[in-house]
């Protein structure tokens, strides 16, 4: 049940979530062999690599939490407990903090990286599923599918500032690396 996948800065390595084995699994980049793998909370949906490729971040939609993983031992860190049903998930450009989309309680939470918890919750709108940061880490967008939107989140203070309306079912979102558009993937529209 391999759900998300993400590969590590240096590209030595790929990470993917097992939905049905509640696992993340370490991928060689180069031989494309399993290195290993690491239990994680239930249901885990998607996982990425932080900045300095030295923790892995995984969402469990069945716990509510993120788990965090050591890169360098292969061992659970802990578990952060966030909103209802976290999915989608992005580091800020410079790994500081992590914010997750929370399908079922319409929220993003944002994790601290140094402390490892939860700092703060953001009511963003219906059933958001994705996050992306803008290229200079200011803003975070995130795909708000039970709306058909796209919302837009100050980074540093944690609010909304605007809101778009988009195609019929928004999922995956990533803003361009000139940080002049926000591309959005609406699963329910051709």
């Amino acid at each position: 049940g391999p759900h998300n996948l993400q590969v590590s800065p240096d590209g030595k390595s790929v990470w993917v979530v097992s939905g049905h084995g509640s696992k993340a699994i370490m991928i060689d980049g180069a031989t494309y062999t399993p290195h290993g793998s690491v239990s994680t909370g239930n249901h885990p949906a998607h996982i990425i690599v932080s900045p300095d490729g030295k923790r892995v971040y995984v969402t469990n939609g069945g716990d509510n939490s993120v788990s965090i993983i050591d890169v360098s031992t292969m061992k659970p860190i802990r578990e952060i407990p966030v909103g209802q049903y976290p999915h989608g998930l992005r580091p800020s450009p410079d790994g500081k903090r992590v914010f997750v989309a929370n399908i079922k309680s319409d929220s993003l939470s944002v994790i601290d990286t140094a402390s490892e918890s939860r700092i703060a919750d953001i009511l963003v709108g219906k059933k958001p599923v994705q996050v992306a940061f803008s290229p200079d880490g200011k803003f975070v967008y995130a795909s708000l599918n039970g709306e058909n939107a796209l919302v837009k989140v100050d980074a540093e203070k944690l609010a909304v500032v605007g809101k778009v309306k988009v195609g019929i079912g928004p999922v995956q979102v990533a803003v361009t690396p000139d940080n002049t558009r926000v591309v959005v993937a609406n699963q329910g529209t051709e």
